[in-house]
């Protein structure tokens, strides 16, 4: 395992081992009165991240491809296709590699039985959900198989037909869904779930991941919401070019330290070209950031102890010493 998680990498590699996951006969449900799979994740991560993966597929199958040896970029695609919009959760105050991911998606059962096997590697234990008297009286299902392969930490399940889910621990995710979880009024939920064609993110914890994105810690920031949007090269329209741009949205906790912000941000960004204005409710919007398909995969996921560092002191920001 690798020290670190790289976000978009390590949600392709998902995709690819969710789409590859399931069982022989998978429970029926409607995806009208479906489980919405962000109502799965643990509500205590750092970030969120919507990939509406049908919007991204270029994006999504190259990185794929390259985390997994012997796929092609085309096999990606059709494993891919399967899938629609995948919701991450990642981190802790405690636990910062922790990452849970669930996804709509459809998958046949004769790819199940073709690639799930002992032969391929694959493990399928079941497990009961602790909730299972209450689920039981919904009419949920309580049981659940889960896969895990030899030399990969994750857990993979597919709780109906429709939905797919893969982290460490799958006992929390598979508790939500047999208890028919619903979302909550989290502050990340309106954002997350809001209809895009873009890539969404949300950090409930800025800390060092603030600093991962733009280059600086500022302690001042309470929370950050953004996107990625695809950005087409002008002359091959109809060809991928591997280039985004990233907009964040940094919310200020202290109105006094605005201008300062607004101030160190426009110095900081000015030279790549973004633009740095102050919206309402005290939010710094970074727009036009551009970045490409290899600086997303380690766009949250800098060494914790290079950049600057700042501090908000009344209603001034001062750099410390590192």
């Amino acid at each position: 395992m690798r020290e670190r998680i790289v976000i978009f990498s390590a949600a392709a590699f998902l995709m690819a081992l969710a789409v590859l996951s399931g069982c022989r006969s998978l429970p029926s449900s409607s995806r009208n009165d479906e489980v919405h799979p962000l109502a799965l994740l643990s509500p205590d991560s750092s970030i969120y991240i919507n990939v509406p993966v049908q919007n991204h597929m270029d994006l999504s199958a190259a990185i794929l491809s390259a985390q997994i040896e012997g796929l092609t970029e085309k096999s990606a695609r059709l494993l891919l296709s399967r899938v629609d919009n995948f919701y991450l959760g990642l981190g802790t105050v405690k636990d910062r590699s922790r990452l849970e991911a669930a996804a709509l998606g459809n998958i046949p059962s004769v790819a199940v039985d073709a690639l799930l096997t002992k032969k391929n590697g694959w493990n399928k234990n079941p497990y009961t959900a602790l909730s299972s008297e209450e689920a039981q009286a919904r009419g949920q299902p309580v049981e659940f198989d889960v896969y895990s392969r030899l030399g990969s930490d994750f857990r993979l399940s597919f709780p109906s037909e429709s939905i797919l889910c893969a982290a460490k621990n799958l006992d929390p995710l598979l508790e939500n869904y047999a208890l028919h979880a619903e979302l909550g009024d989290q502050e990340y939920v309106p954002w997350i779930t809001q209809e895009s064609q873009d890539i969404l993110f949300y950090i409930t914890k800025p800390g060092q991941y603030l600093r991962n994105m733009i280059g600086t810690t500022v302690n001042g920031c309470d929370y950050v919401s953004g996107r990625m949007v695809y950005f087409p090269d002008s002359e091959k329209p109809s060809e991928y070019s591997g280039r985004y741009r990233l907009t964040i949205n940094l919310h200020i906790a202290n109105p006094k330290a605005m201008e300062a912000f607004n101030a160190m941000l426009k110095l900081s960004f000015g030279q790549l070209g973004a633009s740095v204005r102050v919206l309402e409710n005290l939010t710094i919007q970074i727009s036009d950031i551009p970045v490409t398909q290899k600086q997303i995969n380690d766009l949250f996921t800098r060494d914790p102890i290079t950049g600057k560092h700042y501090k908000v002191v009344g209603d001034k920001i001062i750099e410390e010493k590192r």
